[in-house]
């Protein structure tokens, strides 16, 4: 075991769906975000930090293990078992087991289920272990996959304020809650003098965007065009507007929703202040590493997409990155492509933990900022759940594609999303407004050829760490 004395704390906060865009750090008109401002001061921003999937469960390995899944058949928000299945028989192994094979103390303030549990000491979940954070009935039955998309989905259709003492009662994880659980763990990690590793994570900036104490802090400064009336003989899946009537207040447009989203950030924002308080106070702050971000983007209108995160457009995959603390310096920008891969790596080596570079997809982000080199040259991107896609997107250009139009096919949306093959040119249009697949054959069979030849790389790493998983079997 290594000695953790001059290693750093490293904390995780994950806030889903939120957009950068959205950030007063990144240019925003809107002061959503001083404490996440604080830290983009006092550290590095990520420009060009990308997702490569746009579902939370499935970015939870890329985040905590360093590892892209390559996408089976199945259409669905999370990993299946063969998925999970490579993952574990080509040495996965999760960062919170290898901090605590290095004297850390984990702690998970997310609900996570099976497999995600590896390494974490402390998690929310069913209570399984000593150690666990247990909610009883209603948490066993979410165990169930099928019990937690119905319950999930039918806690919609009730009266407005019916379904919101529901999703407030029973739904995900309270972020006033995980802060609470997050301060202790600070207290008491630095009164006992532990090492800890912890993941932080809010949910108010996903749909339907309703923390309570601050829903309405922010207005629409001006009056637009009624949301269902916007929606209206579109074609949207009968249950996605039943959703949306569920969340939204009937006489709610496009711009008092957006204002609701930037109210969420500012709530999850003031959380955040809080963590920060109480690292100075303990007089950690000095000596923690800290990486605030998000599982991916929002659609928030763009591309016909409303309030929510499917389409493998920016607006869906760019995510906030700001990294501060021991060892990064402060008031720093970086344009080079990141994500999610590349958290691992990068805290190993702050943390000094030796790693076999074949473990992760990702590559540690400290020689871009010491050599301000690039870490890659493209982002490789997936989806399977509303539609089946892939893409690779390059400082010019994005290529999207799907096998076949019933892969391509939004069953939210009912329709196709772009086509079954895009091409973006970013510097010309960074909306991804003009498909040029018909005009630019070249260069879309160059990007075609150029994904194609990445995923075969995936695989063959993947196959070489399986062998090698097996090999340390048997020796």
């Amino acid at each position: 075991m290594k000695k953790t004395k001059d290693s750093p704390n490293v904390i995780f906060i994950l806030i889903d769906a939120l957009r950068p865009k959205n950030l007063g750090c990144y240019g925003y008109k809107r002061e959503t975000s001083p404490n996440i401002d604080f830290l983009a001061k006092n550290g590095v921003l990520f420009e060009n930090a990308f997702s490569t999937n746009n579902a939370t469960e499935k970015v939870f390995v890329s985040i905590t293990a360093g590892r892209h899944i390559l996408l089976k058949d199945s259409r669905d928000f999370i990993l299946n078992k063969e998925e999970i299945k490579s993952f574990l028989e080509a040495r996965g192994k999760f960062l919170g087991e290898i901090l605590k094979d290095n004297g850390y103390k984990t702690y998970c303030l997310k609900e996570i289920y099976g497999w995600q549990k590896k390494g974490f000491d402390f998690f929310y979940s069913a209570g399984e272990s000593a150690e666990s954070k247990g909610r009883g009935f209603w948490n066993s039955l979410q165990k169930n996959q099928k019990f937690r998309d119905f319950s999930r989905t039918i806690a919609h259709h009730f009266p407005k304020k019916i379904s919101d003492e529901i999703k407030a009662r029973y739904g995900r994880t309270n972020g006033k809650e995980a802060t609470e659980d997050a301060i202790k763990i600070i207290k008491n990690s630095a009164e006992k003098k532990e090492k800890f590793f912890m993941l932080v994570y809010y949910n108010d900036t996903h749909i339907p965007y309703n923390p309570k104490e601050a829903t309405g802090k922010f207005r629409a400064e001006e009056k637009s065009k009624n949301f269902f009336e916007e929606i209206k003989d579109r074609g949207y899946n009968p249950m996605l507007v039943d959703f949306w009537k569920g969340a939204f207040s009937r006489d709610s447009s496009i711009a008092d929703i957006i204002a609701r989203y930037d109210s969420a950030i500012l709530y999850d924002d003031c959380l955040i202040g809080k963590i920060i308080d109480e690292l100075k106070k303990t007089n950690l702050l000095k000596n923690t590493l800290l990486f605030i971000f998000s599982d991916h983007g929002e659609s928030l209108y763009e591309h016909g997409i409303y309030f929510d995160h499917h389409g493998l457009y920016d607006s869906c995959m760019r995510i906030p990155l700001i990294i501060s603390g021991k060892g990064f310096p402060k008031k720093k920008k970086i344009k080079s492509f990141v994500q999610h891969e590349d958290f691992v790596p990068t805290v190993l080596d702050m943390a000094g933990i030796p790693y076999d570079s074949l473990d992760f997809d990702g590559k540690s982000l400290l020689p871009v900022l010491r050599k301000k080199q690039k870490t890659r040259d493209s982002i490789f991107m997936e989806e399977g759940d509303k539609s089946k896609k892939r893409a690779i997107r390059t400082e010019k250009y994005k290529y999207i594609d799907a096998s076949s139009e019933e892969d391509a096919f939004c069953k939210y949306c009912n329709k196709i999303h772009g086509g079954v093959i895009e091409l973006y040119d970013l510097k010309k249009d960074p909306l991804e407004k003009e498909n040029l697949a018909e005009k630019k054959r070249t260069i879309l069979a160059s990007l075609k050829k150029r994904m194609e030849e990445r995923i075969k790389l995936y695989k063959k790493i993947n196959e070489q760490r399986r062998i090698k998983n097996k090999i340390s079997g048997i020796v």
